[in-house]
Parts: C-alpha cells; structure tokens; sequence
C-alpha cells in the first residue's frame, strides 16, 4: 500500500508536562490484496513516542468512521481534552450508546 496523506489533525489541550498531544488521521487506502480499506491515526506527543494505529474497513468510509470512532476511545480513556470541553470534541459524530 502507498503511504496516505493526512486528511484532518487535532490538537488537543495541553496535559501535564507541558505537552500538546496531537492526533491525525490519514486517508484510507485499498489494500491491493484484499480490497479491504486501510484508515491510519497517528498520536503525537501523548507518550514518549508516536504511536500509530490502523483501522480497517470494507469500503473507505467505514475505516474512516472505525479510525475517528478508535481516535475518540483512546482520547476519552486519556481524558484529553479539547478547547474549554471536557471532552475530545468528537461525540457528535462517535456517540457512544
């Protein structure tokens, strides 16, 4: 597969340490084998390293969905937040039921 560009990119509110975690989300890619749509994420700056995370979907909007849905699980476990919320700014298209 290609290497995806970066299609959207949050910066979240600083957290203890000074750091400004940051996410972004590259476009999905079809994987030439399979046919399966590949959506990458990548978080800066919330630990030591950046820690990258593929979603994987049947067309590419379901990666793509699967990818914000996975980026807004892992900010709310890091309680991250975003402008004056207390939250990552991301329930009005991942809701959780």
């Amino acid at each position: 597969m290609e290497p995806s560009r970066i299609i959207a990119r949050r910066e979240f509110s600083p957290i203890e340490g000074g750091r400004t975690p940051a996410v972004e989300v590259l476009a999905p890619v079809q994987d030439a084998e399979t046919g399966d749509w590949m959506c990458a994420i990548t978080f800066a700056r919330l630990e030591s390293n950046e820690r990258t995370e593929r979603v994987w979907g049947v067309d590419s909007l379901q990666a793509l969905l699967l990818a914000l849905k996975r980026m807004a699980d892992i900010a709310r476990r890091r309680k991250l937040r975003w402008l004056d919320n207390d939250h990552p700014g991301t329930h009005e298209i991942c809701s959780h039921d």
